[in-house]
């Protein structure tokens, strides 16, 4: 039985994962990020997670036929023994080409966590900014001192764990750690949640 190669990519927004049979061609926008697609259901752009092939997942000990985990599967890593032919099968999607970039045609539900993420986010980076952006402006102008450097590394810092809270992979997690992010910078951090 011929197996068939299945790629698997992910919304940055709305953390749709999709899966296809064909892997779709890199596009790189202006400053050199590679996209794959465009997600139908929120617009945002798809990342390559990586891919089952067929044969290089064939395994020879016994193990339990593949179940809802395999099928339904968020990702590319395959140990079953079905060897990677039903992995993802749950979440293939028709990928239209009518423009720049494909389109993943993806469930229409996840339009409402990109837009809340979205909106997140740029709260947080609002907030980010009252709180810390006139110090990056002042770095590029003058040499600050003791104080503001500090302050300035804070914010630095601070841009570093809003990056990794927009990297999370689930959509709870993610909006969670911003949550937090946007209550210290607005100063509204309580005790029980310090």
């Amino acid at each position: 039985m011929a197996r068939i190669n299945k790629f698997f990519y992910r919304c940055d927004d709305c953390l749709t994962v999709a899966v296809t049979i064909e892997k779709l061609p890199a596009v790189y926008n202006e400053r050199g990020y590679a996209h794959y697609a465009t997600c139908d259901a929120c617009g945002g752009q798809c990342d390559y997670m990586g891919q089952v092939e067929g044969n290089h997942l064939v395994r020879t000990a016994l193990e339990c036929p593949c179940d809802g985990r395999c099928t339904g599967a968020l990702g590319p890593s395959c140990d079953c023994s079905c060897g990677g032919e039903n992995h993802g099968s749950g979440l293939l999607v028709e990928v239209v080409k009518d423009g720049h970039l494909p389109r993943l045609m993806t469930s229409k539900d996840a339009l409402v966590k990109a837009l809340a993420f979205r909106a997140l986010y740029a709260e947080v980076d609002a907030a980010w900014t009252a709180r810390y952006g006139y110090l990056t402006n002042l770095k590029r102008q003058q040499y600050l001192d003791g104080s503001q450097y500090a302050l300035y590394m804070n914010g630095a810092h601070a841009r570093k764990l809003i990056g990794k809270a927009k990297g999370m992979a689930t959509h709870a997690g993610r909006n969670k750690r911003l949550t937090a992010l946007l209550a210290e910078f607005k100063g509204t951090v309580t005790s029980a949640s310090a």
